[in-house]
């Protein structure tokens, strides 16, 4: 597939996480690096900072984690008094997601599950 057809994949992807979990209001799919490979996106966040701290943040934790040996990064949750982020990698790219305040977070993780297994074949 080529690369435009696997970010067209990818775009999909994010539209239908967003459509079935209406809790997750942005999602991106970044590099390690912070740059955006797709996203979803409402003008009201800048993707580019968005991408940024979500990458910051996986790297920093991630790098702790391992530190301390409790193993491989599964997802990052960061909570503040407006909501969430929850990253997770796939492979060496990372899905960044933010959360309404309120959100079921149980099915917002089985959701989120769902679409890095589905993303693992273009990662």
């Amino acid at each position: 597939m080529s690369k435009k057809g696997i970010f067209e994949e990818m775009q999909k992807i994010l539209v239908k996480l967003e459509e079935t979990t209406p809790d997750v209001f942005a999602s991106a799919i970044i590099r390690k690096d912070g740059l955006i490979v797709a996203s979803a996106v409402p003008e009201e966040v800048n993707k580019r900072v968005f991408a940024a701290m979500a990458a910051s943040a996986l790297g920093a934790s991630s790098r702790a984690l391992k530190e301390l040996k409790q193993g491989n990064l599964k997802r990052l949750l960061v909570e503040g008094e407006g909501g969430q982020m929850v990253l997770m990698e796939v492979g060496q790219l990372v899905l960044a997601t933010l959360i309404r305040k309120d959100a079921n977070l149980g099915l917002v993780f089985m959701n989120l599950e769902k679409v890095v297994d589905e993303l693992k074949k273009y990662a």
